[in-house]
């Protein structure tokens, strides 16, 4: 398990409101790079992968 403080983590918890707040993937994954410039875009876009995975499941913003 990841500590909660490391990087990916705290991607992961950015890209949520990011995803609810873009209607496409693009911008959102460039409103997390800015704050994880050393993530690639192909990392970003699987956080986004995921976080739209789980907001088709209804278990994001519901």
């Amino acid at each position: 398990m990841l500590h909660p403080k490391h990087d990916w983590v705290l991607a992961a918890n950015a890209m949520v409101p990011a995803h609810m707040g873009n209607e496409t993937m693009m911008p959102a994954l460039d409103d997390v790079a800015e704050q994880f410039p050393a993530l690639t875009q192909e990392q970003l876009a699987l956080l986004w992968i995921g976080v739209n995975a789980k907001e088709r499941e209804g278990l994001i913003g519901a």
